[in-house]
């Protein structure tokens, strides 16, 4: 029956689910990243998130976030010793 409703026209009600499932993938992925530990797992996920953000005018959180991104990845080079804890990261 998935298949079916996937290869049907596209109505309002088919383009909302489609977007809340493909969120909600999106949000689990996120949830694993930061289980694992894995920071570069996680900031591809913040990178993905970002236009949702803007698409639910979220506008503080997508302002930033992009801050954030940068910040976690400079760390690597201005304090290293607070990435020693995470074996993944």
């Amino acid at each position: 029956m998935y298949e079916e409703f996937c290869h049907e026209n596209n109505g309002p009600i088919k383009i909302f689910w489609n977007s809340y499932l493909d969120f909600v993938e999106l949000m689990l992925c996120f949830i694993r990243a930061i289980r694992e530990e894995n920071r570069k797992l996680h900031l591809n996920y913040v990178k993905e998130v970002l236009p949702w953000l803007l698409a639910y005018d979220h506008t503080k959180y997508a302002r930033y976030l992009p801050v954030y991104m940068l910040h976690t990845l400079s760390k690597e080079d201005t304090q290293p010793e607070d990435l020693k804890y995470c074996s993944a990261m």
